[in-house]
């Protein structure tokens, strides 16, 4: 990160260092490089889980793959974490884009202690404002620009929650992720309320 990094940049990754799962692998990575398979022997999360995970990290650039002698061993960025305090000092400067209000960062903490854990939904939200957090999670766990087939689409949300077929049709309902002729793939479209 540099002094010009964007505040959703930094949000996101304060938002991805705010999942126990997430940060369970980025703590195994600041002692020492590991492949996915060892750490999702490590933290008990399943291996397509970990790697949902270490895409993510990926995208913010935390860690990097390298390749080696049997498939790629993932190393952490550190130098982006220790980055963090100087960006969010840039950001207090004046004419720095303003924090989002502290009610929605909390709602998103208490919405994902209260229905994720061990990177397993317990269940899908009522409330509608709840289940958009959710969804922007899971919305996370698929790669830009990339098109799935609905097979991949549901082994990736079954990882989360049985019912993979209520997920996905709440992500193209949010307009989170869109699908033509059995082909679905992540939008750059914010979630629509019930509030809007």
């Amino acid at each position: 990160m540099n002094p010009t990094t964007s505040f959703e940049t930094v949000l996101s990754t304060f938002r991805v260092l705010n999942n126990a799962d997430f940060l369970k692998v980025v703590a195994l990575l600041a002692d020492r490089p590991m492949t996915q398979e060892q750490l999702a022997a490590a933290t008990g999360l399943r291996p397509r889980f970990v790697g949902h995970v270490l895409s993510a990290l990926g995208e913010l650039d935390l860690v990097v793959p390298r390749a080696e002698s049997g498939g790629y061993v993932y190393h952490l960025q550190a130098e982006r974490l220790r980055a963090l305090p100087q960006a969010l000092l840039q950001m207090s400067e004046p004419n720095a884009e303003p924090a989002p209000a502290p009610a929605r960062d909390d709602l998103e903490a208490r919405t994902m202690r209260d229905f994720m854990v061990d990177g397993r939904l317990k269940s899908i939200p009522i409330q509608d404002k709840k289940r958009q957090v959710i969804l922007r999670y899971l919305a996370g766990l698929f790669e830009p620009g990339r098109r799935y087939p609905e097979r991949e689409v549901n082994a990736i949300l079954q990882d989360v929650y049985p019912d993979a077929a209520s997920l996905r049709r709440y992500l193209v309902d949010s307009h989170l992720m869109a699908r033509d002729h059995g082909v679905y793939w992540r939008t750059d479209e914010g979630p629509r309320t019930e509030d809007e």
